[in-house]
């Protein structure tokens, strides 16, 4: 089995181009992401707010993936069951969980995703879509969330660019090499090339 894993987030540097090459490869899609890659084998998004938005596309579009949350608490068992979703607990804001399935926050989704491909055996992550910055006013590829999911503001985007410098730190240490594809990104703590290179 492969140990290249590709997670895609939903910078708005994010191409359809980019996401067709990953086709074939062990690729996790990261909210909203899935509409470019129903084909994913795996779909994160930590908010059950957003699947309570999302499920019915998501079947739609015939997404055959794992879908996986953070399970926040108890109360949201029976939303977990109803989704269809595997669930990760946090174990804190930064760094790297080595205990399956626990994960670091980060902040978002994009970080969690990482951590689980980490769990899933990844020796090498390569990243699209992890712009960690807002470009031309637009936060996402596909626009801003609606009102009642979080919408980052330029200091959130800070703190999560020093959340991720931990997680790199802790990457390195286990012997994972991750790879920063994103066309845009403001995250400096990852090697950088584009996704044709690392694909070669």
């Amino acid at each position: 089995m492969s140990t290249t894993w590709i997670c895609i987030a939903s910078g708005p540097s994010l191409t359809r181009a980019d996401v067709d090459l990953v086709r074939g490869y062990n690729t996790i899609v990261i909210n909203d992401s899935y509409r470019l890659a129903p084909w994913a084998k795996v779909l994160y998004a930590c908010d059950l707010k957003w699947w309570d938005q999302h499920h019915d596309d998501v079947k739609r579009k015939g997404f055959a993936g794992d879908k996986w949350a953070w399970e926040s608490n108890r109360d949201n068992v029976e939303k977990v069951k109803a989704h269809g979703l595997k669930t990760v607990s946090i174990a804190g804001e930064a760094g790297l969980s080595r205990e399956p399935y626990k994960v670091y926050s980060g902040g978002n989704s994009g970080y969690q995703a990482i951590n689980l491909a980490y769990h899933f055996g990844a020796k090498r992550i390569l990243l699209l879509g992890y712009d960690m910055q807002a470009i031309d006013g637009k936060k996402h590829w596909f626009g801003d969330h609606p009102k009642e999911l979080v919408n980052t503001d330029e200091k959130t985007y800070i703190t999560w660019r020093n959340n991720y410098k931990i997680l790199a730190k802790e990457l390195e240490i286990e012997g994972v090499e991750v790879i920063n594809c994103s066309r845009q990104t403001a995250l400096t703590c990852f090697t950088r090339t584009s996704i044709e290179a690392a694909l070669c």
